[in-house]
């Protein structure tokens, strides 16, 4: 790879790494600061702050493990890198 291009892809992915590093942090800490406010929004018969506290975090770190392997992917391919 080039070093321009090696310069690029290094950017798009440090970017991504930012961007996926927030939402942990958000969905990891920051929701769980809200759980009293949460708390008064039930849903299905639970608190909102216990749902987001037991599944709600869980589920989010499981989409974000997808969609950052799927945008990570695209940037492999787009910068010429991707596995076969």
């Amino acid at each position: 790879m080039a070093t321009p291009d090696r310069v690029s892809y290094w950017n798009d992915t440090r970017r991504l790494m930012y961007i996926m590093l927030a939402l942990w942090v958000f969905f990891g800490y920051v929701v769980h600061f809200f759980v009293g406010a949460l708390n008064n929004i039930v849903i299905l018969g639970f608190p909102l702050g216990f749902y987001m506290a037991a599944q709600g975090s869980l589920i989010a770190f499981v989409v974000m493990l997808f969609w950052f392997a799927r945008k990570q992917n695209a940037i492999d391919e787009e910068h010429g890198v991707a596995e076969d």
